[in-house]
């Protein structure tokens, strides 16, 4: 008897050890999944030219400070890229045939500007190099376009997916990358130089990928990106009074420079001395060109420069309201976005009382 039990015991091991064996061995005909997603962006290529356009992406978080200097932190005008890394698991080639980009929600954030002074260098037109490109909607236009709320990122995408039918193949039991760039249109600053933006739009977005013959799906998790260039330009009290600061002595150097060449023009020195607090000077009592000033270099903010001031500081302050109603729960760093701008507010309310008082 103990024989035959022991004769059973060593069938149902053998059995088990075999269908393990098999199992083991069994392969899905596809098994797509996502090893990773981040949001990145473009950042200055490298000068040896056999660099690849995927190694001259640098990976990044959103980021929030204005850069001093856009040459050299990277033109803030590039737009943001998705970067997914991909598993084939199975046992057969999986082929992607489609992309939906699917946005949930996007906000325009306008930059307030302050300058005497508008940039008439024009726009540098810089080659996108990337896998893939898409057009996301116009904020403006987008029904997901009002106050965010929480748990907004695990709901339905109200609008239809951004579309791109496409066909990339990835072997069995291999690890690929693709690369979507998020273009976006925006308007540009018109005082700043010309690789600024004059806003920058925040989208809420998921990339679902289609593929193999029964159309299966396979979507990233919710992902916040900025356009242009990754960047939110989060208003600080600092960073207002030095701009300020900065546009009252752009307006004392253009009005020098116009009274200058006031004084060498027959016809204009007996409009000279000039009030300039009373009884400014208009545009159109001045020819095209003063001196070394062709009057087209000048903002309207200079006619009016404590008007312009204001009407900065109330753009500020109006954005960073904005802002501060952001949800806490924002994935890739966004979070940080609502925290700034309400740590900021108060600040930006009472300098807007200081210089109206």
């Amino acid at each position: 008897m103990v024989d035959v039990i022991g004769w059973f015991v060593a069938l149902a091991v053998a059995v088990i050890g075999a269908w393990a064996t098999l199992r083991a061995r069994r392969r899905y005909k596809s098994k797509l999944e996502i090893v990773g997603v981040a949001s990145v962006r473009p950042s200055p290529a490298p000068a040896s030219s056999h660099i690849s356009p995927s190694d001259a992406l640098g990976i990044s978080r959103l980021e929030f400070e204005v850069p001093e200097d856009p040459v050299d932190s990277g033109l803030a005008t590039e737009p943001p890229v998705l970067d997914v890394k991909l598993h084939n698991r199975g046992g057969e080639s999986v082929v992607i045939k489609e992309m939906r980009v699917e946005v949930s929600w996007a906000k325009r954030f306008d930059i307030p500007e302050l300058s005497a002074y508008r940039d008439i260098s024009g726009f540098l037109a810089i080659p996108v190099t990337a896998t893939y490109e898409v057009k996301l909607p116009d904020p403006d236009a987008f029904s997901g376009n009002g106050p965010i709320s929480r748990g907004l990122m695990i709901s339905d995408p109200p609008d239809e997916p951004v579309r791109l039918g496409i066909a990339h193949v990835i072997a069995p039991d291999q690890t690929d990358r693709i690369q979507v760039i998020l273009k976006a249109d925006y308007p540009r600053s018109e005082t700043k130089v010309h690789m600024m933006p004059g806003a920058s739009t925040l989208y809420l977005l998921r990339l679902r990928l289609v593929y193999g013959a029964d159309n299966k799906d396979l979507a990233t998790r919710a992902i916040v990106v900025a356009c242009p260039g990754n960047r939110l330009y989060v208003p600080t009290v600092a960073a207002l009074r030095e701009v300020i600061q900065r546009f009252e002595g752009e307006v004392v150097e253009y009005r020098g420079r116009l009274e200058q060449g006031m004084r060498r023009n027959r016809r204009l020195r007996g409009q000279l001395p000039i009030d300039w607090t009373s009884s400014p000077p208009r545009r159109s009592d001045l020819p095209e060109k003063v001196g070394n000033v062709q009057l087209i270099e000048l903002h309207d903010s200079f006619w009016d420069p404590q008007q312009a001031i204001a009407a900065y500081l109330r753009a500020a302050e109006s954005v960073c309201r904005d802002m501060a109603a952001l949800p806490s729960d924002l994935p890739d760093g966004a979070a940080e976005v609502g925290a700034r701008a309400r740590s900021a507010l108060p600040d930006i309310v009472a300098l807007c009382e200081e210089r109206t008082s």
